[in-house]
Formats: structure tokens, sequence, C-alpha cells
């Protein structure tokens, strides 16, 4: 039996963590995918359920800081900033959704090749991701993480709030998702396929 997530052979001698959907990986690899992802949309590679429930998430996640919901009842400036950064977010989504799309096929094709090509594919793959940051969806994609990036630090300076408590109130609130697109892609390249861009 192999591990779901980093496709290696689990071991008996290796501690494992069973999944909520039953599959079984190692634990490791779970403690790996909860530093490294968006805990909300942490999924079993087998069956593509969702593995952390809303009691892991509240531990993992605590409640909304107090200074923020004061901010929020009393100011109308604050909610108009949440409100850009909101759209901001949103603008962001609908490229990162098209630019996944462009890289869709480099995965695919990976998993439709054997492991003895691996390194021949490493090396394909390093170099199509070359290809791919000289493009101008690319170019898009990170102009407007910056900016996204740029705003989210404008506003929890401006209102005086520590970077987390800030974050987790647009993360618990808003649904904003403030981690570097091309950096989750990077961090999967890195634990599934083992290459490091």
């Amino acid at each position: 039996m192999n591990c779901s997530t980093c496709n290696l052979v689990l071991e008996e001698a290796q501690p494992k963590t069973t999944l909520l959907c039953g599959h079984i990986i190692h634990t490791q690899c779970f403690i790996i995918d909860i530093l490294r992802s968006d805990i909300e949309r942490i999924s079993c590679g087998e069956c593509t359920i969702r593995v952390v429930t809303p009691e892991i998430y509240a531990i993992v996640y605590p409640n909304v800081p107090d200074s923020c919901k004061n901010l929020e009842e009393t100011s109308e400036d604050f909610r108009n900033d949440v409100k850009i950064l909101s759209t901001k977010n949103t603008d962001y989504n609908k490229s990162v959704s098209k630019f996944k799309r462009k890289i869709a096929p480099i995965v695919s094709e990976y998993k439709t090749h054997v492991s003895p090509q691996i390194s021949i594919l490493k090396s394909y793959i390093k170099n199509k991701m070359k290809i791919i940051k000289e493009t101008q969806e690319y170019a898009d994609v990170m102009k407007k993480q910056t900016a996204l990036n740029r705003y989210h630090k404008k506003t929890y300076t401006k209102y005086n709030l520590a970077p987390y408590e800030f974050r987790t109130y647009i993360r618990r609130s808003h649904k904003i998702d403030l981690r570097g697109w091309y950096q989750s892609v990077t961090n999967k390249l890195a634990r599934k396929f083992r290459i490091r861009i």
C-alpha cells in the first residue's frame, strides 16, 4: 500500500495516520500538509474528501480577534478596506484559476508516466515551468498577488493590528486566502515530485 500524498510505500515501522475517509498516509506527510497548505482545503489524495473537520479547524484557527470585531462594528473605514481587499482577492483568484488551467496538463502528464522516468520528468517539468514563468499570464498573476499582499500589509498596519490577528479575521470572516499561489505550487512539486524550483 502506498501513501496517497508522497506515493511511497507505507512500511510497518513508519508512523501512519488514518484520515476521516479511511485512507492511510504517513503521519509526517499529514503534518507537512497542515503546515504548508491552506488547512480548509486539505483533502485526501485518493478520494479528494476534505481531511480537516470544523472541530479541527476551530482549534487551529481560533475565533476572530476582539480588536478586529470592534473595528468592524465601529469603523466604516475598516469595513471599506476589508471590502477592497476582498475585491482584490476575487480578481486574483480569477487570474489564478486561468493560470491553473495552463499548468494542469504538466501535472497530469507526470502522472501518466512510470517511476523509472522520474529523472527525465524532473528536468522536463523544470523546463516547462521556466517557459510558463516567461508568459504574460504568469506576470499578471504575480502582479496581482503582490498588490494583494501590499494592500493586506497596508491595512493591518493602518489599524495597528498584529499580522496574525488580521490574517485570522480575514480568513474566518471573509474567506480570503492571502497565501501566494505560486508558493503553494512549488511546495506541491517539491513534496510530490521531489522537485525544488
